[in-house]
């Protein structure tokens, strides 16, 4: 999810009460990272190659069993180390706050979003 829509549509829509009730909500902060494989390659700068064969060979739907290495490489993320530093900080804020808490580990993702290039 971009940043533009976490601090724009999704905070607004999160932030009406009246639709936060009825909606199922939950953000996975990864974007279009990848690990490095020996088969899929992609060391270095962002690969989109390397990406979708990643997806393919170890992403959701990929044919079991997937290879060893699916997760233990670099983890490459499109817009740098950065985006995988924030992406580790907002997944670590929703294991604190706890899957069912929507609002408390959205609050700190909107915040560490809109201050992403400070």
């Amino acid at each position: 999810m971009c940043r533009e829509a976490v601090s724009g549509v999704v905070n607004e829509t999160l932030s009406d009460t009246s639709l936060a009730d009825i909606i199922d909500f939950a953000m996975f902060p990864f974007g279009n990272a990848y690990f490095v494989t020996e088969e899929c390659k992609g060391a270095g700068d962002y690969d989109l190659d390397a990406r979708q064969c990643f997806n393919k060979k170890c992403g959701a739907g990929a044919a079991a069993p997937v290879p060893e290495d699916c997760f233990t490489g670099a983890l490459v993320c499109q817009h740098g180390a950065q985006e995988c530093n924030v992406n580790r900080y907002l997944a670590c804020a929703k294991g604190v706050a706890g899957e069912s808490n929507v609002m408390t580990y959205m609050s700190f993702t909107h915040c560490a979003e809109g201050k992403y290039d400070s």
